[in-house]
């Protein structure tokens, strides 16, 4: 969500350097390939994964609740991050390493210039929706007599739309930024249009308005909302000594809300050592003040979209048996079946329908 969009070509060289790539030491290469492939990878795999099975379940309870509607719309806008980042974080590091340094530098360029926008844009949506479900969290707990009014399938629908269409028009503008020419080499070379290079555009639209909507106003939103759910929390839990559903799922939500604003928080701390160390595509090449910085902006983008499911397993027990109860669901064959044909759930005594659909959280 970084306004890259205010630098020249060089500087906006965040996720790697136009490729020279033959002065990077061993240690430069392999660093780049562990955080990149190897703990990017990791984190890309987990995260679909636990995705993936967040649809799976909420998407089954997303008509009972409206927070767990916007969670579920959330955890397949998380996804599309992680398919799109891991796209842009993976691929150079190893292609360098098989000495494909035209294709790498073409590849950082289309990553830069057309990638991150797209990246950028599905980021936004993913703010929103945090923004929106603790918004109905707040309500939910603050204002519980509207909260049916607000909270209502329709209107989380509405808010739902309304923020993808606000973040496509609101990052649209990205994309037209520059156009394309390839040198004698082969290497896609980026030009500049003269929108990007705007001053006034610059200063207003890539550093005011896209902080302010992008980080700003989201961060100051979810700090005060928050600490409000946090302190109902704590004043539930001194009245009794075990949290019911509606305040686990709201324990799971500040922990969404942390995660969020530490991952989130290195695109503006980016933003300012872009200012400090300038030539900044210069401070982040091999041996150079940056260079361990480098890939941390992209590995922050995929842990914010891969955690949430963690923190529903550590802290929704209702939605830990259900991923359980799907996981052996999904790996004991029916005896009554042929092999390979039929599915059975794994159900003892204490298991039946009633338990089965209850859901692991209400608004």
């Amino acid at each position: 969500m970084d306004a890259e969009a205010s630098t020249s070509w060089p500087e906006v060289s965040s996720s790697g350097t136009p490729s020279t790539g033959h002065a990077d030491t061993a240690l430069c290469t392999w660093y780049n390939i562990f955080m990149r492939d190897i703990f990017g990878g990791l984190v890309v795999v987990v995260g679909l994964i636990g995705n993936g099975l967040t649809i799976v379940i909420m998407g089954r309870d997303r008509r009972k609740s409206s927070t767990i509607r916007m969670l579920f719309y959330l955890a397949i806008v998380d996804s599309l991050i992680l398919i799109v980042y891991g796209i842009i974080a993976m691929p150079t590091p190893l292609l360098k390493l098989q000495d494909l340094y035209v294709e790498a530098s073409n590849h950082q360029v289309i990553s830069i210039t057309v990638l991150s926008y797209v990246g950028q844009t599905l980021n936004q949506i993913s703010v929103l929706f945090t923004l929106i479900v603790t918004w109905q969290r707040y309500v939910s707990i603050c204002i519980p007599l509207k909260a049916k009014m607000y909270t209502s399938p329709h209107n989380t629908n509405k808010m739902a739309v309304t923020a993808i269409v606000f973040a496509v028009i609101f990052y649209l503008p990205n994309f037209f930024h520059n156009s394309f020419i390839t040198d004698p080499t082969g290497k896609l070379q980026p030009i500049a249009e003269p929108l990007a290079e705007n001053f006034i555009y610059q200063v207003i639209y890539s550093i005011s308005l896209l902080y302010l909507f992008s980080y700003v106003g989201p961060i100051v939103g979810l700090i005060v909302m928050g600490t409000t759910l946090l302190q109902n929390i704590r004043d539930s839990f001194k009245k009794k000594t075990t949290m019911k559903a509606k305040e686990e799922l709201t324990l799971s939500l500040v922990g969404v809300i942390l995660i969020f604003i530490i991952c989130q928080s290195i695109s503006p701390l980016r933003r300012i050592l872009m200012w400090v160390y300038a030539p900044y595509h210069i401070a982040l090449q091999c041996e150079n003040a940056l260079f361990f910085f480098g890939p941390i902006y992209l590995i922050s983008f995929l842990v914010n979209s891969a955690a949430n499911f963690i923190i529903y397993i550590l802290f929704a027990r209702g939605f830990r048996r259900k991923v359980f109860k799907f996981i052996r669901w999904n790996h004991q064959v029916d005896p009554a079946q042929p092999t390979g044909q039929s599915w059975t759930f794994t159900q003892n005594n204490t298991c039946d329908t009633a338990s089965t659909g209850t859901s692991f959280g209400q608004p």
